[in-house]
């Protein structure tokens, strides 16, 4: 039977992933900027950039982030898609 390698996730490792991270957010905030407001792929990246806020607050150590959504007391707004 094989055995299961142990994981370790640093700080430093988390530090890096944060960069990543927070780069990514950056380029999908550049996307956002340039495509329709009310088409399929707005809303797509507009959910993607909740979770990458979302990450980036759990990376810095935030483990609440998750119960906010956001950050502003809620789920994001991407997530209140009309019927």
């Amino acid at each position: 039977m094989s055995r299961r390698s142990s994981r370790s996730f640093t700080p430093y490792d988390a530090a890096g992933m944060l960069l990543d991270v927070v780069n990514f957010r950056k380029q999908v905030i550049r996307w956002l900027a340039r495509i329709p407001i009310d088409s399929s792929a707005y809303l797509a990246l507009s959910i993607l950039n909740s979770v990458l806020l979302i990450t980036g607050d759990l990376l810095r150590g935030d483990d609440d982030a998750l119960h906010r959504g956001n950050g502003e007391g809620g789920p994001p707004p991407s997530w209140n898609i009309p019927p």
